[in-house]
């Protein structure tokens, strides 16, 4: 049938005025069929779009719904644990901190970044968190791992969070003053426009870190590893960066007055964005290794301050 109907089609004379007047009739009838095929089509469409928008209002509603559950039981548990198992004084490494700390763990990969300051807020105000000298005292944020969790705009200050796997992870625009961070992997982290004046950053790992407009004023990253990390328009003044390892490193517009470059290797860089006044660094000296700077770089035309053996 389809192979007489296409011989027939090439054997029109489509001059023919019959053909035309099929081909019109024909054209006439696939409108008129497409005309009240379309509308209930349009009208699906329509109310399938509204369908799907509702479900997506709901889910996210749903979404809040779960998180500020979540929340309020966290803070139910952790008040439980304050006032009737006394927590706060507790040594690190009580079945309370334990569980403590996995509740935490837990609720912070869960939430939002609106609702993960108000658990770091609460954990800051029942110093659970806070950076203590001695052991008996707990700090719920150590040795962990927070990787990948958003602390956009947390407030971290004063916080012990040595040893932490906190790679991937979002702390931008946060506060993480007076911080102890040593030896904690901070691995393709973003930590732009955050402060962290004053942290112990010292053995860090920030491999592919982003230090975007970063305050690390008197910070301490010595043996730091920040390499292929991008460092740009960030301020180091006074920060300590002996033997910090900086290959691959993208180094734009950076403050690092009166820093401590002792044994850092800068050959590969280019320093003349970089402002280097009374900045540290070392020539033949005893205990450190040499500062290497790019072929006909002058360290004392730029102001810096060569650190004479003792």
């Amino acid at each position: 049938m389809l192979n007489k109907v296409l011989i027939d089609f090439n054997n029109l004379d489509i001059g023919n005025y019959q053909f035309w007047q099929w081909a019109y009739l024909g054209y006439e009838e696939l409108y008129r069929w497409a005309s009240i095929i379309s509308t209930p089509l349009t009208l699906w469409l329509i109310a399938k779009k509204v369908t799907l928008e509702s479900a997506k209002r709901q889910d996210k509603i749903s979404d809040e719904q779960n998180k500020q559950k979540a929340l309020n039981g966290y803070f139910e548990r952790m008040t439980k644990l304050l006032v009737e198992k006394h927590l706060s004084l507790k040594p690190f490494g009580s079945p309370e901190v334990k569980a403590a700390r996995a509740l935490t763990l837990s609720v912070l990969r869960e939430l939002d970044p609106e609702r993960n300051k108000q658990v770091i807020q609460f954990l800051s105000d029942a110093s659970l968190i806070q950076n203590k000298l001695s052991g008996s005292t707990p700090t719920l944020l150590r040795e962990v791992s927070l990787s990948g969790v958003n602390l956009r705009k947390a407030i971290l200050s004063h916080a012990d969070l040595s040893g932490s796997e906190i790679s991937s992870a979002n702390l931008s625009c946060t506060f993480i003053e007076n911080t102890n961070l040593s030896n904690a992997y901070l691995i393709c982290t973003d930590l732009s426009g955050a402060c962290l004046n004053n942290s112990n950053l010292k053995d860090a790992c920030l491999i592919g870190a982003i230090l975007n407009g970063t305050e690390l004023k008197n910070a301490d990253l010595e043996n730091a590893n920040l390499r292929n990390s991008y460092i740009s328009h960030a301020d180091l003044e006074g920060a300590s960066l002996v033997c910090a390892k900086f290959g691959s490193t993208s180094l734009k517009k950076i403050n690092l007055a009166d820093s401590n470059l002792s044994g850092v290797n800068l050959r590969s860089f280019d320093l003349n964005n970089l402002y280097l006044k009374r900045a540290k660094y070392t020539k033949d000296h005893s205990k450190l290794p040499d500062t290497m700077f790019p072929e006909n770089f002058n360290p004392k035309a730029a102001g810096m301050i060569k650190v004479e053996n003792e």
